[in-house]
């Protein structure tokens, strides 16, 4: 099979509707929302953790600190779109992000470990 003209076999999707800016803001964003620790996704996350009535505390930090991680992750990956990008603007906000981005999985590190500890 023949690429399409303009495109290359080794896009990933954010490559083909994302522009450099976009995917930096939106992993900016991201990267803000993985260390926001009281908002509305970790009420959702806490509801289905303890939906059985089983799950205690440090199941839910645990549970934070997993999707805390994987937030952050996401915004890296978008971040190195806008860092690899000619465009200033881009690269800036790629910048800002990666920074945030690897605060956020150090603290996703460091809430899954005091979960664990707590755990024992």
């Amino acid at each position: 099979m023949s690429a399409q003209h303009g495109t290359s076999s080794t896009d990933t999707a954010a490559d083909s509707w994302l522009t450099p800016t976009a995917a930096s803001i939106a992993g900016f964003t991201l990267a803000v929302l993985s260390m926001l620790n009281d908002g509305s996704w970790v009420l959702a996350l806490d509801t289905f953790v303890s939906r059985d009535g089983s799950g205690s505390f440090h199941d839910t930090v645990i549970a934070v600190g997993v999707v805390q991680g994987l937030l952050a992750i996401a915004a890296l990956v978008l971040a190195k779109r806008g860092l690899a990008s000619p465009d200033a603007t881009a690269r800036n906000v790629g910048g800002a992000t990666a920074i945030l981005g690897v605060l956020g999985v150090g603290f996703a590190f460091l809430s899954i470990a005091s979960g664990l500890l707590a755990a024992m």
